[in-house]
């Protein structure tokens, strides 16, 4: 059994959550229909560009954002912020401001914390490693995400994440800021998993299909590409191509 599915066993025998109130959300500007022809397991997941995702099943359900950025007026407010690294254009105080309401919680690292240390809301410092349980439906386990190679912005010592998440019962792993690592390989089955594929702070198409076969995901989901590559187009192609399984997805933001 892969280690991050025994984690989560660990945690559903071992701990106890506490729920937390939930302030109604605005209406979503976005598709709940499921009317397209994907994959039913990427119906809660919405892609909002760079490396930002909003997971959310249904209008007014719980909505958890992974790295808000360059957001569009009109969405839900968030009941959890997941936030890998400090980078500009993923640890957004303007971005996380339209988001939050009362009862929000922000799970970030210590360094993006700071740069959010204006908000009233409840934070969560994390390192890789830590197991944050919220209730029964919701378990955050933050991963490692670095560079290999420290000079492309994201070296290990910084203890960056990526987030490997239950919610209502399927399994999904936002990346982060990440080379490949051997450790996705101990991910177990993942229902969506997003990941960078710009190969410039980032894992490389190769990398990100290497990573693909290895987290044996059933669904996987391309980011952080369209705003910092020449030709995006060429990476899709490339990626599409390259994984031979499952259902690898190309998403336009908002879609």
């Amino acid at each position: 059994m892969k280690i991050y599915t025994v984690l989560l066993l660990m945690v559903l025998i071992g701990l106890a959550g506490c729920v937390k109130d939930n302030e109604t959300s605005e209406v979503a500007r976005l598709d709940y229909s499921f009317d397209r022809n994907l994959s039913s397991e990427l119906f809660s997941v919405h892609y909002l560009g760079y490396s930002s995702f909003l997971i959310q099943e249904k209008e007014n359900s719980t909505a958890i954002y992974f790295n808000p950025y360059h957001l569009r007026e009109g969405l839900p407010k968030a009941d959890y912020i997941l936030i890998t690294n400090p980078d500009a254009d993923v640890c957004s105080l303007p971005d996380v401001e339209k988001l939050v309401k009362q009862y929000t919680t922000v799970v970030t690292t210590p360094d993006c914390k700071d740069k959010l240390s204006s908000l009233q809301n409840s934070f969560i410092a994390v390192k890789p490693g830590d197991i944050q349980m919220i209730n029964d439906d919701i378990i955050i386990i933050s991963t490692p995400a670095y560079n290999l190679n420290p000079e492309r912005g994201h070296p290990q010592e910084k203890n960056w994440v990526g987030f490997f998440i239950k919610y209502h019962n399927r399994y999904y792993y936002h990346a982060g800021d990440t080379d490949y690592l051997p450790f996705m390989k101990e991910l177990g089955r993942v229902h969506v998993a997003m990941l960078p594929v710009n190969g410039i702070d980032s894992m490389s198409v190769e990398e990100t299909i290497n990573a693909t076969y290895d987290i044996d995901a059933l669904s996987s989901v391309a980011m952080d590409y369209l705003e910092k590559t020449d030709d995006p187009d060429e990476i899709e192609e490339k990626w599409l191509e390259g994984v031979k399984f499952g259902f690898p997805f190309v998403m336009k933001p908002y879609e």
